[in-house]
């Protein structure tokens, strides 16, 4: 956070908000990693807790 501060006062720049395309690549990008890391039992009981973060 705080690079996203440094570089928005650099470059004069205000930080936006990605867009939902962007939110949605990451949780997708996330959910494949838990997957690939715990397997697919596993990382579908870790994922499901991690996309209830993702949508409060």
């Amino acid at each position: 956070m705080a690079g996203l501060v440094k570089n928005s006062h650099n470059s004069g720049k205000l930080f936006t908000q990605p867009d939902v395309h962007e939110k949605c690549r990451v949780v997708l990008d996330h959910i494949g990693a838990i997957h690939d890391f715990y397997g697919t039992d596993i990382g579908v009981r870790i994922a499901r807790k991690h996309i209830g973060w993702y949508l409060d």
